[in-house]
């Protein structure tokens, strides 16, 4: 499964994707509060650098 990564309401998408029992999910990460579009790309990036590095 892909990582979904969403900057505007990640709580509201938790709850939805929380809701679909045949997704199967593992793991949810999401950002209790709304990150600026221009701060979005960078915290992926520095969140996906860290994550490969474990």
């Amino acid at each position: 499964m892909s990582p979904i990564f969403n900057s505007c309401d990640g709580l509201g998408l938790a709850y939805q994707l929380a809701a679909q029992q045949d997704l199967y999910l593992p793991q949810v990460i999401v950002m209790a509060e709304k990150v600026p579009d221009p701060v979005s790309p960078k915290f992926l990036r520095y969140f996906l650098e860290a994550y490969i590095r474990g």
